[in-house]
């Protein structure tokens, strides 16, 4: 990210079927600024000062994640990052027994939260060893240094509830755009790109036949930048 941004989603590429299944209780992401340029083991520490900010949470997560391949959440509220700072992408939850998970050990919950295992900077780090790579999706701040702001793509819901909703998709400038639709515990089991025309709108519809009742999200990227929209798959 070269400058500031609304980041919208993280994603984990996941390398073993074996470590991409499991329930989550109490599950949240947090992100947060830092002046940090390492990180210690006191996440107080960690902050120097920012406030950490939940972008997504749900009381139960189970997952059953490909592998390999991305995976990931689409947050429930965007976060705004200044563009000038360390960025620090907490995940927590509790394991079934109802105590804090950490890499490598149990804990019980406390207020004095630090690492365990290893840090990422250590020898003997093994901070999510088996999740190779972080992918971060975000929409650029655009029109900061102009008098005018500059338009980017939009996603309309045409028909949801429905068994096959259909989304119209508009983008400002002629090209390339793309979907993704993502279940409740946050998979990717849809995606669909084409061409679309500069201030015409495009419908396309969701394959909601194949895929169980439930509410979904819809991710769209085009130009640079992303729009979403949630629907309704019923049967």
């Amino acid at each position: 990210m070269n400058g500031a941004a609304s980041i919208t989603e993280v994603g984990l590429y996941g390398t073993h079927d074996a470590f991409s299944e499991g329930d989550f209780y109490n599950a949240e992401i947090l992100l947060c600024n830092t002046t940090a340029g390492e990180l210690s083991t006191s996440f107080e520490d960690n902050y120097t000062g920012f406030t950490p900010v939940r972008v997504w949470s749900t009381d139960t997560l189970s997952i059953d994640w490909t592998a390999p391949g991305w995976n990931g959440q689409v947050f429930d509220t965007p976060f705004e990052y200044d563009g000038t700072h360390n960025l620090i992408i907490e995940y927590r939850y509790f394991g079934e027994n109802g105590r804090t998970i950490n890499t490598g050990a149990f804990y019980p919950p406390t207020p004095n939260r630090t690492l365990d295992a290893g840090l990422p900077t250590s020898s003997t780090g093994r901070l999510l060893g088996f999740m190779t790579s972080l992918r971060i999706h975000y929409v650029p701040a655009i029109g900061i240094d102009d008098d005018e702001p500059v338009a980017g793509p939009a996603l309309t819901v045409e028909e949801s509830p429905s068994s096959a909703p259909l989304l119209g998709l508009s983008v400002p400038e002629s090209g390339i755009a793309g979907l993704g639709l993502y279940s409740p515990d946050g998979r990717l089991v849809w995606e669909w790109s084409g061409w679309c025309e500069g201030g015409v709108v495009t419908t396309v519809r969701c394959p909601g036949g194949e895929l169980p009742a439930g509410v979904y999200l819809v991710l769209m990227e085009a130009g640079g930048a992303s729009a979403s929209a949630r629907i309704a798959i019923l049967h």
